[in-house]
């Protein structure tokens, strides 16, 4: 089945009128696309070196550009896509536990995505 054919049956689907799966994924959304905004707001035009990652002791281990902090919501976009399409896969095959476990896990990694930003430049 191709993705095309997935997006098919599930708009056909109950899928759409379930607020709370709808609420988690929109919530992701929300903070993918604040991820990307907090950090462009912060380091827009800044030349200078930031740092990029610490240890478990709050000690510095990588300094450099601003634009390598871009990676971690990179990433967490790159998950959350993945997730939609194997939420929408396994709500297909009526698998709710495991589509409510990915759309908690989704939630999860945006917020962990965050909060690490958060971290770096706080």
């Amino acid at each position: 089945m191709t993705f095309e054919q997935t997006l098919q049956q599930v708009q056909k689907k109950k899928f759409w009128r379930d607020k709370k799966m709808l609420s988690l994924i929109l919530i992701a959304l929300i903070l993918n696309l604040f991820t990307w905004i907090y950090l462009f707001f912060i380091f827009w035009g800044k030349t200078e070196p930031v740092l990029l990652h610490t240890n478990i002791l709050f000690n510095t281990d990588l300094i450099g550009s601003w634009t390598r902090l871009l990676i971690y919501p990179i990433l967490s976009l790159g998950i959350l896509l993945i997730n939609l399409i194997l939420i929408f896969q396994f709500y297909l095959l009526r698998q709710e536990k495991l589509v409510n476990l990915l759309a908690s896990a989704l939630l999860f990694v945006q917020i962990i995505c965050l909060f690490s930003i958060l971290l770096m430049t706080g």
